[in-house]
């Protein structure tokens, strides 16, 4: 079964979603569900604290902040409660297509949570919980969709045409050493093999802020 969560922006900036089973919606009144950018956890939005505790907490948990991270993880699991039972135990149809669903094959569950706003797309949705099957995440699968998605730029004139530019990123977390050669070895082979036109880089180190620089590098190409 596939259950798509639909955002459906508004005029006053709030967030309000759809559930919709093939291509039915089910609600006449879209769902109301706060976003964990409102939501305060000590001095740091739901949002602002789990990038933290993800990217800082874990790589030092030492005691001064074990109970923060407690309080965000706690805020977390009441944010998924909050919004599952929003959107599938306040009665209507939602709640009868999900209890089809845990009754016959959870598993086969897929919800899509649909918007073409990257603020909602980036929302903990693996954190919906329902309290009889934990988290959904460990039981369906999550996928995030755009809901439309517009015809590409066209390219831009001043893009070299004798050969296809690569930019290699390889994604690790602090401390790991990764041979950069041997990870990129089967896209070099393949191109080396079949005599493609391409040019190779690899970001190095695979920052975000050298990302950045290198995409501005190379701007005039991308406008």
């Amino acid at each position: 079964m596939q259950l798509q969560i639909m955002h459906t922006p508004t005029s006053d900036g709030s967030t309000q979603f759809d559930v919709i089973r093939d291509g039915k919606r089910a609600n006449p009144v879209p769902i109301q569900i706060s976003s964990p950018w409102e939501i305060m956890v000590g001095q740091q939005t739901l949002q602002q604290g789990l990038q933290w505790y993800l990217e800082e907490y874990l790589g030092l948990p030492i005691d001064n902040y074990k109970k923060h991270a407690e309080k965000i993880q706690s805020a977390l699991s009441k944010w998924g409660r909050d919004c599952f039972d929003a959107l599938f135990n306040s009665g209507g149809q939602t709640q009868n297509w999900y209890r089809d669903a845990s009754q016959n094959d959870l598993p086969g569950l897929r919800l899509e949570i649909v918007s073409d706003d990257a603020e909602v797309l980036s929302w903990p949705w693996e954190a919906l919980e329902n309290e009889h099957d934990e988290r959904l995440a460990l039981q369906c699968s999550i996928e995030r969709c755009l809901d439309g998605i517009k015809d590409p730029r066209p390219l831009s004139e001043e893009l070299p045409k004798e050969q296809l530019n690569i930019l290699y990123i390889i994604a690790r977390s602090k401390g790991d050493v990764l041979d950069f050669q041997t990870q990129a070895r089967p896209l070099i082979d393949f191109v080396i093999n079949d005599g493609w036109p391409i040019h190779i880089d690899v970001l190095r180190p695979p920052t975000f802020k050298r990302l950045q620089e290198v995409l501005e590098e190379k701007l005039p190409w991308l406008i």
